[in-house]
C-alpha cells in the first residue's frame, strides 16, 4: 500500500490544483508535492494535456473542474478552468514535486524541470535518509550539472520558500 499511495494521492491532489483555477486567481500561490516522488508527474501532465486537448469540444468547464459543484451554485461553464489554460506553463510557475529516492524521476527530469523539483530526506520518517542524506544525494545527483545539483538540493527550496539556507551543522569530535 505505502509504495501505491504516495503517488496516487500526489497524483490526484496535482489535477485537482490545475483544473481548480486558483493558480489563476492566485497568481503566486506555489505548492509543494511533498512524499508523493516526482516519476509519475510526466505522466499526469500529458493525461491533463489531453483531456483539456481531446474533450474540450463537448466539455463544458463544469466537466473538466472537478472542484466546481453545484451545491456550491455553481453551474455547468462557471467554473473558473480556462480551456485554453497551457496545463505545462501552469504547473512550472506553480508546482514542486519532492523526492527521496527516485531514479525514474530524475531520468525525467526534463520532463518534469529542474526548477521545479527539490530533494527531501523525510526525517524522521522510515523512508528517511537521514543520517546519510549528503551521501545519498551525492550518488542520486552526481551525473547532473553542478547547477541542477544546486537547485535540486538547496536552490529551489531557497527560492520557492524565500529563505537562505544556513552552512551545514558540523560535529566536534
Amino acid at each position: 500500500f505505502m509504495a501505491y499511495s504516495a503517488a496516487a494521492n500526489q497524483a490526484g491532489t496535482l489535477l485537482d490544483w490545475l483544473f481548480s483555477g486558483n493558480f489563476t486567481k492566485f497568481p503566486n500561490l506555489k505548492i509543494a508535492l511533498s512524499e508523493g516522488s516526482i516519476g509519475w508527474i510526466p505522466y499526469f501532465l500529458e493525461r491533463a494535456e489531453q483531456v483539456v486537448d481531446k474533450q474540450r469540444f463537448w466539455a463544458s468547464r463544469f466537466d473538466i473542474n472537478m472542484n466546481a459543484a453545484h451545491d456550491r451554485g455553481e453551474e455547468k461553464g462557471a467554473a473558473s478552468f480556462d480551456l485554453d489554460t497551457d496545463i505545462r506553463a501552469l504547473f512550472a510557475d506553480h508546482v514542486y514535486g519532492t523526492f527521496i529516492e527516485d531514479h525514474a524521476g530524475l531520468r525525467l527530469l526534463d520532463v518534469i524541470g529542474e526548477d521545479n523539483v527539490m530533494l527531501e530526506c523525510d526525517y524522521p520518517h522510515s523512508d528517511s535518509t537521514w543520517p546519510d542524506t549528503p551521501a545519498m544525494a551525492s550518488k542520486w545527483l552526481g551525473d547532473l550539472p553542478e547547477e541542477v545539483q544546486h537547485k535540486i538540493t538547496i536552490g529551489n527550496a531557497e527560492r520557492v520558500y524565500d529563505f537562505t539556507a544556513a552552512d551545514p551543522a558540523t560535529i566536534d569530535a
